[in-house]
């Protein structure tokens, strides 16, 4: 049986850096509920991952960490090692890695689920800002996502919804890849 993080054990997390961000972690983890994976690894969590029991990828150590690594190059382990990778707003920091990186997602991983900052009005920002649909397809090589997902307020809702309902709000687009399909 698979334990995702509760909502005590986020009150327990870093708040600086954590701040506001339940209602957003708490949907995409509603979307892990439902698929079906033994192993994981988790990219970028700050020391937070949201699968018990994942394994870990960051630069930063901390207790718990799995592979001290940057992700920008290629991963320490071997193809299809995980079946399923997580990276939450993670990608815009790639610095132009982003489609390396997501092939090596592709070659160790069976499926993902990546979030990215969706139509943030960031100027200051450039990393996080303006960032669309056409902009994740680049990213992820064009592999067509088997399900994608804006989240909004706490809540899971179609990418085909308005964007001037969402632009500048600080939602997130959620992509859930199974390259076991890709391409069909």
């Amino acid at each position: 049986m698979k334990r995702f993080v509760t909502y005590e054990e986020f009150l327990g997390a870093d708040q600086a850096y954590f701040a506001d961000r339940w209602p957003y972690l708490s949907a995409v983890i509603g979307m892990l509920e439902r698929m079906e994976f033994d192993s994981c690894l988790e990219l970028g969590t700050n020391g937070f991952p949201l699968v018990k029991g994942s394994d870990t990828m960051d630069l930063t150590p901390f207790d718990g960490l799995t592979y001290r690594h940057d992700a920008r190059e290629p991963f320490p382990f071997g193809d299809k090692t995980y079946d399923l990778f997580v990276a939450l707003q993670v990608w815009e920091h790639l610095d132009d890695h982003q489609e390396a990186v997501f092939a090596e997602v592709m070659r160790t991983c069976r499926a993902a689920v990546l979030s990215f900052p969706y139509l943030w009005h960031s100027p200051e920002s450039p990393r996080h800002h303006g960032l669309g649909h056409d902009t994740f397809s680049r990213w992820t090589l064009g592999v067509r996502p088997v399900k994608r997902r804006i989240i909004w307020r706490g809540r899971a809702l179609p990418a085909a919804v308005p964007d001037a309902l969402v632009r500048g709000r600080f939602a997130r687009a959620v992509y859930v890849f199974d390259f076991d399909k890709a391409g069909r």
